[in-house]
């Protein structure tokens, strides 16, 4: 609890858990007597909670920003390219959708999906490809219900959704593999199958769990045979993001808008500590002038009272004086 500046009314600081969904650990200030939130204008209180209020949560959304356009460009071109093993065992998608039976463009997904299709190849245990089936996808009609079902119909492989209701997962079985190609519709990046990273922002963003595990299933190449290892096409695309423009409506590349902002928290920066330091010269400017004006000059103050002094002494001895002429004069008339 503190004292507002017109030092008459009681402020607290109040958790407010409604500020971020995020955290429940937020501030807000209010009037003790009345819980009301109070309207801060200028001051360091204020310039704390703009601070976190405005400026941080604006280089965090050009942060969130900036990675989710990474995470969806490297896994658009992971998701549909092969490393130097293929899919066995279990894959599970990684981003949930609201419901299994929401059409996917109105699934909440952090992606976009457009009409397309999407490729799975299936190989049997040495190596041979054995199926290569086309899932097409239209995000105004199909359902994550609908994806799950038309991936049944390939063999080998068997489709469920999760208990969750919102993610699913692929079980491939009789040792067999699949590998993805050919995704136009976006739908694997969206739903977060064979992709590099996991997550959609600077918070949840995180290197795909199954690739640490197993370093052979990061991709490198769009050839659908495993065993051609001089194809790096994936690779070279991978290394090409960061020049793409794809931020800014097209106008940047991700390394372009690193780096403007970071130049714009430079600019932020400096421009604040030169306000800081010009406000601090005029504030002791202004006291030095309010001293002059009002304050007592300790200088000034030993030089009157010198002067006072010397006055003093002086007027002494001209008491001295007169009060010996007139002992003499009193004498002489005795």
């Amino acid at each position: 609890m503190l004292i507002d500046q017109a030092g008459a009314r009681q402020l607290e600081f109040v958790a407010n858990p409604d500020m971020d969904e995020r955290r429940g650990d937020l501030l807000e200030v209010r009037f003790a007597d009345t819980d009301r939130t109070v309207e801060l204008r200028d001051g360091e209180l204020f310039a704390a909670l703009e601070m976190r209020d405005t400026v941080i949560p604006a280089f965090m959304d050009r942060i969130d920003t900036l990675t989710a356009s990474l995470i969806e460009q490297i896994n658009g071109i992971h998701s549909q390219a092969n490393g130097l093993v293929n899919w066995t065992g279990t894959i599970s998608s990684t981003n949930p959708v609201s419901n299994s039976g929401d059409v996917l463009e109105d699934a909440g997904l952090p992606f976009g999906i457009e009409d397309g299709s999407f490729r799975i190849l299936v190989y049997d245990a040495d190596g041979n490809q054995v199926g290569d089936e086309e899932i097409l996808v239209n995000p105004a009609t199909d359902s994550l219900d609908d994806i799950v079902a038309a991936l049944n119909s390939i063999g080998e492989i068997n489709a469920v959704i999760n208990p969750d209701g919102e993610t699913f997962s692929i079980e491939v079985s009789g040792g067999h593999s699949i590998a993805f190609a050919n995704d136009t519709s976006g739908v694997l990046t969206a739903l977060g199958l064979n992709g590099l990273f996991t997550g959609h922002n600077a918070r949840t963003i995180a290197v795909n769990p199954d690739i640490i595990n197993d370093p052979g299933l990061l991709a490198s190449g769009f050839t659908p045979d495993p065993e051609e290892v001089g194809d790096n096409r994936a690779a070279l695309a991978l290394a090409d993001v960061r020049n793409k423009m794809v931020l800014d409506n097209d106008s940047s590349s991700i390394n372009d808008f690193y780096e403007s902002t970071v130049a714009k928290l430079g600019v932020e920066a400096r421009n604040n500590r030169v306000k800081l330091e010009t406000e601090t010269t005029f504030t002791q400017d202004y006291n030095q002038r309010r001293q002059r004006i009002s304050g007592v000059s300790i200088d000034e103050e030993v030089t009157f009272m010198m002067a006072y002094q010397r006055a003093f002494e002086g007027s002494a001895r001209v008491v001295t004086t007169v009060d010996r002429m007139l002992d003499a004069l009193f004498n002489m008339a005795l």
